[in-house]
């Protein structure tokens, strides 16, 4: 046989043995294309098996076996046939422990310490937030350490939520113990009472000071003190005129005041 009619003879039959086999291109979804299960084609998006899906269109998680798409821990088959997210932090139970937060990501999660917890190698502990001072308490309240957080309540003498604490005027509100013979004064967080012009304290109690017997009185020299309560009240003595304070002769003979009898004369 002729050796330029050998390459001819290889070339027929190579065209025999493939005739038929050549792949096939096929775009879009496997399922909008007719193939036979025992078939293998080519797409332009990778290999596809021919049973029914592509690693492609199984997503991301997600990879084709036996014409099935198979999801990887951390995912799941959705109504469309492809491996999505788990959100595992979703679930009714959590994967976390009570003092954890739990955060999804792509096919799996993590657990970080919860608000109000601290990373130690023991695991989460309670932070004492009033111990270490990242509480926001008011100044004017006092803090109680909780589990993973902290509880504000305003001091006596305040009013607020615990972070926002106002100071309450008693003295206005009419909640103070003070006495009907002492004053109160508010101060921050608390008040005083003091006794009133014309008493003196006598143990807790305030007393009536006598002005008139202590000589504490401004009366005129022509009039008298009377004692009262809480004070002292100033007279003119008879034949006298004025505010008890400035006293002045009253001229009963040129007022004709005088009671004379008739052989007598008015000086």
């Amino acid at each position: 046989m002729s050796r330029l009619f050998l390459p001819f003879l290889k070339s027929v039959f190579f065209l025999f043995l493939t005739a038929g086999c050549e792949p096939r291109m096929v775009t879009g979804r496997v399922n909008d294309a007719f193939v036979t299960p025992d078939q293998m084609v080519t797409s332009d998006a990778g290999p596809i098996d021919l049973g029914g899906c592509s690693a492609e269109q199984c997503g991301r998680g997600g990879w084709c076996a036996g014409g099935e798409c198979i999801c990887g821990l951390g995912f799941e088959i959705d109504a469309d046939g492809q491996c999505q997210d788990v959100n595992e932090c979703e679930n009714m139970i959590s994967p976390c422990a009570p003092n954890e937060r739990c955060i999804n990501s792509l096919g799996d999660y993590v657990c970080v310490c919860a608000e109000g917890y601290l990373s130690t190698e023991e695991g989460c502990v309670d932070l004492d937030e009033c111990v270490t001072g990242t509480d926001n308490c008011s100044d004017f309240a006092t803090c109680e350490n909780t589990e993973g957080g902290f509880y504000c309540a305003c001091l006596d003498g305040f009013m607020g939520d615990g972070t926002v604490c106002e100071d309450i005027d008693e003295c206005v509100v009419g909640s103070s113990s003070c006495l009907g013979t002492q004053i109160c004064q508010n101060t921050l967080g608390g008040y005083t009472c003091t006794c009133r012009p014309g008493f003196i304290a006598n143990g807790g109690d305030c007393v009536d000071i006598d002005e008139c017997e202590l000589g504490l009185s401004d009366c005129a020299s022509a009039g008298m003190c009377l004692n009262v309560e809480g004070g002292f009240q100033c007279r003119c003595a008879d034949g006298f005129a004025g505010d008890g304070r400035s006293c002045t002769d009253i001229d009963e003979c040129a007022m004709n005041l005088a009671d004379c009898p008739e052989n007598k004369r008015c000086v």
